[in-house]
């Protein structure tokens, strides 16, 4: 009990809290939780795209690895292709059959390229001669991202 000027004010003590503090938290937590929800959907979106650049490498040294292996057609530039998803079939699989250099580096760019478009969204790749034994292998797909800009990735070989 409290007394002002002679006066017996009874106080009582509070108990649990208002339901002023109660929505005021609420909107604190739920704004904290959206937060958490962009950063969430951000690091999923930064893994994929992590993901498809790592393929995009992978997919780079394959090729360079058969083209290595394959060095009878090298000084041929047999391995020069451009950015397209069609490439003449082929009617020898070198993988059960014997195959000339030639061959050999026809059914590697077409694996290549399929294994690409299976690999990367809208996934395409180029080989180019940029000097004695070097190429420019170049392998482009799209991200889902805002704008939709392809992205390449270059990598010059010499062998």
């Amino acid at each position: 009990m409290i007394i002002f000027n002679g006066l017996n004010i009874k106080t009582k003590k509070q108990m649990g809290f208002t339901l002023v503090e109660v929505l005021v938290t609420t909107l604190i937590l739920s704004i904290g939780m959206l937060g958490i929800l962009t950063m969430q959907a951000r690091s999923l979106q930064y893994n994929h795209q992590a993901y498809l650049r790592s393929q995009a490498i992978f997919l780079i040294d394959s090729i360079i690895d058969k083209m290595r292996s394959n060095t009878g057609s090298i000084s041929e530039s047999e391995y020069l292709t451009h950015f397209t998803n069609s490439h003449a079939s082929i009617s020898n699989n070198c993988i059960s059959s014997s195959c000339t250099s030639m061959q050999i580096a026809d059914w590697d760019k077409k694996t290549w390229k399929s294994e690409i478009a299976l690999a990367l969204p809208e996934g395409k790749g180029a080989i180019s001669n940029v000097g004695e034994r070097t190429f420019n292998v170049r392998v482009r797909y799209t991200a889902q991202r805002a704008g939709n800009n392809p992205d390449q990735l270059d990598v010059t070989v010499q062998l």
